[in-house]
């Protein structure tokens, strides 16, 4: 049974959810994360915001407490952060969160309402609007396609 997500680190912590830093990695060329651009952050400032994402994705983040974890402005954060990034920090965020809800549904069959809520998502409609305009497919479609697998033995 086949995974389009590819395990960098031997499969071993495939269990866990990815954190918004393998993400970002799998989006921006290396280029753009290891060589901080001219107003862009430097790539400490990138990885403490992308520990602080991970960290809070069950709770609201707002711009404010991004731009605090590394001492900037909101404005330069925000500009700066999608430099950086190539996304805008909310469009982060919310892929983080919609990659947190896809691995809980193949870790679980937990309800999609409390999969909401554990990924920082106000509401179920909430999450399947985010859902869909991210993965192209409801949450109920997509989990049907990624079954929750049996722990029996």
């Amino acid at each position: 049974m086949g995974s389009s997500h590819h395990s960098s680190s031997g499969g071993t912590k495939s269990s866990q959810p990815p954190t918004a830093h393998e993400m970002l990695r799998r989006d921006v060329p290396i280029e753009k994360y290891e060589r901080p651009l001219r107003s862009g952050l430097s790539p400490w400032q990138l990885k403490r915001v992308i520990e602080f994402v991970d960290s809070q994705l069950e709770r609201p983040i707002r711009i404010a407490d991004l731009a605090a974890t590394i001492s900037v402005s909101e404005s330069h954060f925000t500009r700066s952060f999608s430099i950086s990034a190539g996304v805008t920090p909310y469009q982060f965020i919310m892929k983080a969160r919609i990659e947190r809800a896809q691995t809980l549904m193949r870790q679980s069959k937990a309800e999609m309402a409390d999969i909401a809520i554990e990924c920082g998502l106000s509401d179920q409609p909430h999450f399947n609007r985010l859902f869909r305009r991210f993965v192209g497919t409801t949450p109920l479609k997509w989990r049907t396609l990624n079954p929750f697998p049996e722990l029996h033995a």
